[in-house]
């Protein structure tokens, strides 16, 4: 694998990243204005300030076990939707690169 090839599959990661980001920043503000109770049980993470290890835990089960669709609203289902293939896709990419980076020449 060439050196340049490397480098467009890394800046794939971080524009990755940022999109990420940015769509976890919708999730949690929609969640704070339409499911205010939620947030709060959620510990009313943010993506700087409230973030800490138990938020994060708390999120995440939030979206691996699916605990938005108990809420029917089909927006939130579809955005945690979205955002859980985001993070499957994103990590198992990750892991790859993570393989083939000492091959990276």
């Amino acid at each position: 694998m060439t050196p340049d090839f490397f480098m467009v599959l890394w800046l794939i990661l971080m524009v990755a990243t940022l999109l990420g980001l940015a769509f976890i920043v919708w999730v949690l503000r929609y969640l704070r204005l339409n499911h205010h109770q939620t947030w709060i049980e959620l510990g009313s993470p943010s993506l700087v300030w409230n973030n800490s290890m138990r938020n994060n835990y708390l999120f995440l089960k939030f979206i691996f076990k699916r605990e938005y669709v108990s809420l029917a609203d089909p927006k939130l289902t579809s955005l945690c939707g979205i955002l859980r293939t985001f993070y499957v896709s994103y990590f198992t990419y990750f892991a790859v690169l993570f393989v083939l980076f000492p091959f990276a020449g």
